[in-house]
């Protein structure tokens, strides 16, 4: 994985792109790349929609989510857990993290994770926390 790669799924991810989007920002950046440097190789930019999205999930949130936990070790948070059913009727359990920004105490809000939730959860934990 490039260094280069990791850009452009960053400026996807910045932008709120999807990552169906990344092949023509590899069209668009290798053409312009042709143009200003038309001596030169060809950029070496091989991305395409599934690596884009493992880079996302496991490069660039990940970093993220290491960021949010450090915050968290140092300031005070606050936690949004909330389900949500969708058309299909598959549950969802959204877990949110809320923390005041330093510079100037806005409220921040990290969406940590997105979980497929099952009923059958609440009544196991119920088993354990229950003598």
């Amino acid at each position: 994985m490039k260094v280069i790669d990791i850009r452009m799924c960053l400026l996807i991810t910045e932008q709120n792109h999807s990552a169906i989007s990344v092949e023509h920002y590899v069209k668009f950046f290798k053409s312009s790349y042709k143009l200003l440097n038309p001596l030169s190789d060809d950029l070496k930019l091989t991305c395409g929609r599934t690596k884009c999205t493992k880079i996302i999930q496991n490069v660039i949130g990940k970093e993220g989510e290491m960021r949010v936990v450090e915050k968290m070790r140092k300031q005070d948070f606050s936690i949004l857990i909330d389900e949500s059913t969708d058309v299909s009727t598959d549950q969802h359990l959204s877990v949110v993290v809320r923390t005041l920004d330093d510079g100037d105490l806005s409220l921040l809000q990290y969406m940590m994770s997105i979980l497929f939730y099952f009923p059958s959860w609440i009544k196991a934990l119920k088993v354990y926390t229950n003598p």
